[in-house]
């Protein structure tokens, strides 16, 4: 099962320290947590055991961590949930999941086509304990960059953040 221990010590590298970027949509950020999406919460203040738990409680325990066959999956999963949302992350990760699935062909009809709803729930992860991790993992770090791509798209300004993405992407997708 997935180390989230292991993982979140590869978050916090790739999250750092303080942050406030004019341009970061997050706005002030700490350990990655920004103030956008815990408007009440002390930022500033924030201590790392209080990040290690607002990621266990609000990311890996939604994603059912726990329930993950291995790091390199769960850390690709955690990443882009810290990254892009939970629910953009997990509609990702099942339709890796259905992609893993037919590039197998090796799993049963009924977890050939799992439901895209962005909720993990206890489908998505019985198919995921039958997929190889490699083409869940392929398919998550095409999925990365062509977002990444799309927010440039819309958004030229986050083009300063291209790189750091990017090498996110592969750092994770090649656990670092």
């Amino acid at each position: 099962m997935a180390d989230f221990n292991f993982i979140i010590n590869r978050i916090f590298i790739s999250e750092g320290g303080e942050s406030n970027d004019a341009v970061d949509r997050g706005g002030l950020t700490k350990y990655g947590i920004s103030q956008k999406s815990y408007p009440d919460l002390n930022i500033r203040g924030l201590t790392r055991q209080q990040a290690i738990d607002i990621y266990r409680r609000d990311f890996w325990d939604r994603l059912r961590g726990d329930e993950i066959p291995n790091d390199r999956v769960g850390y690709m999963l955690m990443d882009m949930a810290v990254n892009m949302g939970i629910i953009a992350a997990v509609r990702e990760f099942q339709t890796a999941i259905n992609y893993a699935g037919r590039v197998m062909m090796s799993l049963p009809e009924k977890w050939q086509n799992i439901v895209v709803d962005g909720i993990i729930g206890r489908r998505t992860i019985e198919a995921l304990q039958l997929c190889a991790p490699d083409p869940i993992c392929d398919y998550l770090l095409r999925a990365r960059c062509l977002r990444y791509a799309q927010i440039i798209r819309d958004n030229p300004s986050q083009a300063k953040f291209a790189v750091g993405w990017i090498k996110r992407a592969f750092e994770t997708w090649g656990m670092g």
